[in-house]
């Protein structure tokens, strides 16, 4: 993941000897660069690399020079844990803005270019619902993986907990009535039944606590289930 991947950088660059501390400016002279303002004082060099992202712009200005620079926010979804091995490449599709690859502890992490929005001071952000929708509900169509916590069923055993099976929670039970009775049956016999292996209950104790508490409390305001 990004962030993992800088904190990495980070430590190497710290490693090899170099002091971090806050650039606060540029310093000009004449025509050349000559150094930096930072939280500890003037740092001379021959050379100076400014890469400092969607935030290049503030210190580049602070000698005179106005980059054709915008800032830009996205969003990325993280979704409770799946079944560890689902998803081994990264998923994109062509003409759908989604991306989607497992991380190592299960979770999905959905992408793609969805937008939220700058706040004026640079340093953070606003989310947008309507990224967040469309995110989800493209992901949703492309990969029916990602849903878990409201839209898959639990159809299955508990494992250590003898003699209950569950088969409920779906949107489409008359519908998926006889396959799941079917595969109940099934499984009540000692047969294999791989179809239910992403459906087993016991995934609940995979599920985010606040995700579950905000899912349960969620008020009805809709007339349409959506």
């Amino acid at each position: 993941m990004p962030h993992l991947s800088t904190l990495r950088l980070e430590g190497s660059f710290l490693n090899a000897g170099p002091t971090s501390t806050k650039c606060l400016a540029l310093q000009r002279v004449a025509d050349r660069i000559v150094g930096v303002q930072t939280g500890q004082g003037l740092i001379q060099a021959k050379q100076i690399v400014l890469a400092a992202g969607a935030w290049s712009w503030e210190l580049a200005s602070s000698v005179g020079i106005q980059l054709p620079l915008r800032m830009r926010v996205l969003q990325a979804l993280l979704t409770t844990p799946a079944q560890p091995g689902v998803l081994q490449p990264v998923l994109s599709a062509v003409g759908r803005a989604l991306s989607v690859k497992q991380l190592s502890d299960g979770t999905l992490l959905l992408g793609g270019g969805w937008s939220g929005d700058p706040n004026s001071d640079g340093r953070s952000y606003t989310l947008r619902e309507e990224s967040q929708r469309g995110n989800w509900a493209t992901a949703c169509e492309l990969f029916p993986l990602v849903r878990n916590l409201d839209d898959l069923p639990f159809i299955g055993s508990f494992s250590g907990l003898d003699g209950l099976t569950l088969a409920l929670g779906s949107w489409y039970g008359f519908a998926l009535a006889p396959a799941s009775g079917s595969s109940i049956a099934n499984h009540l016999a000692g047969l294999p039944t791989p179809e239910l292996d992403q459906l087993s209950p016991d995934r609940i104790a995979r599920f985010d606590p606040v995700q579950v508490a905000a899912f349960m409390t969620e008020p009805a305001l809709s007339n349409v289930v959506e």
